[in-house]
């Protein structure tokens, strides 16, 4: 997690401004959207899909983390991550 975001929540834990809980949720919102959106499918243009996963991976925790594991925007990470494992040959029963 980069420095400054890290700087941040631990701000947020602190104050338990609901104001500023809401700006993490947002910061978090952007890593999210980092991950899923830019390095993750440029790590799979690449060839280079297990660490796409990995980043899928993260993506989901922190989703489920910071919204709730029914959220639609929970539900699209679940969606990328089986889409990549799939893509690995990994099968989600496992």
């Amino acid at each position: 997690m980069p420095f400054a975001l890290t700087q941040r929540m631990k701000t947020t834990a602190h104050t338990g401004n609901t104001s500023t809980s809401m700006t993490a949720v947002a910061i978090l919102e952007i890593e999210i959207e980092e991950l899923e959106e830019i390095m993750a499918p440029n790590l799979t243009a690449m060839g280079k899909r297990e660490e796409a996963a990995q980043l899928y991976t993260r993506a989901l925790a922190i989703c489920e983390k910071t919204l709730e594991p029914t959220h639609p925007r929970a539900a699209g990470c679940r969606r990328n991550l089986e889409r990549c494992q799939r893509s690995i040959g990994i099968s989600q029963d496992t």
